[in-house]
């Protein structure tokens, strides 16, 4: 067996390693591209001129029955700044909002990462609190916030005519979710 070292050393420093064997990774792919019913999502995010990958979406889970979805956006360092993240994590909202019968979409980072936290604020995301020590990152365990918008604020957000799906964002209200169904 190979053992190779996760991608994800590189997009941030603040997250310790992961260890993936190429076996595991290779038939997550090519059984289902890393989008598995009832389990965890990978898709990548491209930089939209000429396909390049930046980074990966991570979606979970994506079952029916489940009333909570969980995002995590992981982007290359040399990619940062250039809203990729930000364009992720809202085309991830609107996909597990207009997919999946979900209410809440939450998405959590370490406590000290800036460039995370103002992004899920930006987002429309909110903090429903921290868990201290939870996470081992850079030699230490460290603090996690824990953030959450619901299908009704998500509703809400100015960008979400902004989205750019992959149809073109020429959804239907009942497509999109703004019509009003009183499941609220």
């Amino acid at each position: 067996m190979r053992v190779r070292r996760g991608l994800e050393d590189e997009f941030n420093p603040f997250w310790g390693p992961m260890w993936r064997t190429e076996r595991v990774l290779r038939s997550t792919f090519e059984r289902d591209s890393g989008i598995d019913n009832g389990s965890w999502g990978q898709l990548a995010i491209t930089d939209g001129t000429d396909d390049r990958a930046v980074g990966i979406e991570i979606l979970a889970p994506m079952c029916e029955g489940q009333l909570d979805a969980l995002i995590g956006t992981l982007i290359l360092r040399r990619h940062w700044s250039r809203g990729f993240g930000m364009q992720a994590k809202r085309l991830a909202m609107c996909y597990m909002f207009e997919n999946f019968a979900v209410e809440r979409v939450s998405a959590r980072t370490l406590a000290t990462h800036v460039r995370a936290l103002t992004g899920l604020r930006r987002c429309g995301m909110r903090c429903e609190g921290l868990v201290p020590c939870s996470q081992y990152s850079a030699g230490s365990h460290a603090a996690m916030s824990h953030w959450v918008i619901t299908r009704r604020e998500w509703r809400s957000q100015p960008w979400l005519a902004e989205v750019h799906r992959g149809n073109g964002g020429n959804m239907t209200e009942r497509e999109n979710g703004t019509q009003e169904n009183g499941n609220d």
